[in-house]
């Protein structure tokens, strides 16, 4: 347990130096206190990536974009999973073979995020669960509809 942001980015800060070289190490922080300029600053000057979480307590993927896209390294991440796993499950009876929920603004702030990480030739991977619309599948489907659509 760490008491502070400082206190986890002197702690990380050692133990990055014992990472092995050649791997692009990404890093996907839960707390949304930490998603400021110190974090995305630590990150980019370790060379590490950030992990965008869309969902849960976490505030949307576009807002921290929006604010830190300049401090990002070469690589992003950006990981699709809803707001409550439990809910979404009672919803579709896990039955994950359609949109239960779907998230239209989410997706269309997604997909621009997207559009600009391509267009600043940033390496960047999507992750979508089932828990996050229904259907991982379809969601993907929805975002690469988006992707094609001039914003």
């Amino acid at each position: 347990m760490v008491s502070s942001q400082e206190e986890f980015l002197e702690k990380f800060g050692s133990f990055v130096q014992q990472l092995p070289t050649g791997y692009t190490w990404c890093v996907e922080t839960r707390n949304p206190n930490y998603l400021n300029a110190p974090y995305f600053t630590f990150l980019r000057d370790h060379e590490f990536a950030h992990v965008f979480e869309q969902g849960y307590y976490m505030p949307p993927v576009s807002g921290v974009y929006d604010k830190f896209a300049d401090l990002l390294g070469e690589t992003v991440v950006i990981r699709m999973h809803g707001a409550d796993r439990l809910e979404i499950e009672k919803k579709t009876g896990k039955d994950w073979s359609k949109i239960s929920e779907p998230h239209e603004a989410d997706l269309d702030a997604l997909a621009k995020v997207m559009k600009d990480l391509r267009a600043k030739k940033k390496k960047t991977w999507a992750f979508v669960n089932n828990h996050y619309e229904g259907c991982a599948p379809l969601t993907i489907r929805r975002i690469e509809e988006r992707m094609r659509q001039d914003m």
